[in-house]
This record gives structure tokens, C-alpha cells and sequence, in this order.
């Protein structure tokens, strides 16, 4: 397995044993951020919101679901993560719509694609 998927592999079972500070200490010390994916980036930001350290605040959180939106611009989950995150974390639901509306588009483009190679395969 590739050091990045034993990476992920230790995040995720560190996340799923209830230890999400260690599965963020882990996260940040393993990965440098100019190397983070999309699925670092929301991970992340879902590790700051729910993790016990002072290490980090929720605008560091916004700022790690901002980047994956921005880096991943056709990106249902990080656009969705973020409207959920607007909606729910800091009660603003404007802002949440905005992105949810966007992870919306995003599904339905993807579903499109889907449908024409239903199509072309028949």
C-alpha cells in the first residue's frame, strides 16, 4: 500500500476509535499542506470541528473546506461540506445555500455524464 493510503488508512481508524485529536495531530504531521488532496483538505476540517485541541479554531476549518472548494472547483463533497458547514456550524444559511446550491449543479452535471455513458453503452 502506498505511504499516502497507509496514511488515510491510520486517520480513518484513529477517527472511527473516538481519537480525532490524534487522527488530526497525525493528519497535519504526516502531510505537508502543499501536498493535501481534497479528501485531506475536508478531512480536516471535519477533524478541527470535532476534535478536543486549542490548536486550531473553526476558521481554520472554513479555511481548509474554502481551499478543497477552490482547488476542486467540480467537487460535490468539499461544496457540500462547506454548505453544511455554513448552515449548521455557524449558523449563517445564506452562505450554506450558496454552496450547497453549488454541490447541486455539480451533482447534476455528474449525473449527466452518467446518463450519456448509459446511453452509448446501449
Amino acid at each position: 500500500m502506498p505511504n499516502s493510503l497507509k496514511i488515510i488508512d491510520t486517520i480513518r481508524s484513529l477517527w472511527r476509535g473516538g481519537q480525532t485529536t490524534e487522527a488530526l495531530h497525525y493528519l497535519v504531521s504526516k502531510v505537508p499542506e502543499e501536498c493535501y488532496t481534497e479528501e485531506f483538505l475536508i478531512s480536516k476540517a471535519c477533524l478541527i470541528q470535532i476534535s478536543d485541541t486549542e490548536e486550531y479554531e473553526l476558521k481554520d476549518a472554513e479555511e481548509c473546506l474554502k481551499l478543497a472548494c477552490e482547488f476542486y472547483t467540480n467537487s460535490f463533497e468539499a461544496h457540500f461540506e462547506l454548505g453544511k458547514f455554513y448552515d449548521t456550524v455557524m449558523a449563517n444559511p445564506q452562505n450554506g445555500l450558496r454552496y450547497l446550491l453549488a454541490a447541486k449543479e455539480i451533482l447534476n452535471m455528474q449525473l449527466k455524464e452518467v446518463e450519456q455513458a448509459i446511453q452509448e453503452c446501449s
